[in-house]
């Protein structure tokens, strides 16, 4: 769950094209938050409790997207769902081929 809403957050990220000029990151909002939750999947419960947090840690001071998203991982979660939706995993689990799928190095 945790990699889609990074994700899901990722989407959020604009990328300029290459002749137009870099913009300031645009802050998230709570409904962004409460947005990217629930495209994620969470349960009303769960996202009340991440938006009363965010609300709580970030106040007035909202973060963008760019700085709650590891690029890393959502390349990660990428390959991993489309490993899922081709159905190649080389004939192995990852944790039968000796891979833990939780390490935080994969």
């Amino acid at each position: 769950m945790f990699l889609d809403i990074q994700g899901n957050l990722s989407g959020l990220i604009e990328v300029p094209a290459e002749d137009e000029e870099e913009k300031e990151p645009s802050p998230l909002t709570l409904t962004d938050i409460a947005s990217v939750l629930s495209d994620s999947g969470l349960s009303e419960e769960q996202t009340a409790v991440i938006e009363k947090t965010y609300e709580d840690t970030f106040g007035e001071d909202l973060p963008s997207a760019e700085h709650l998203v590891d690029p890393k991982l959502v390349e990660a979660n990428a390959k991993r769902k489309e490993k899922i939706r081709t159905g190649r995993t080389g004939g192995k689990s990852e944790t039968s081929a000796g891979r833990n799928p939780f390490h935080p190095s994969r």
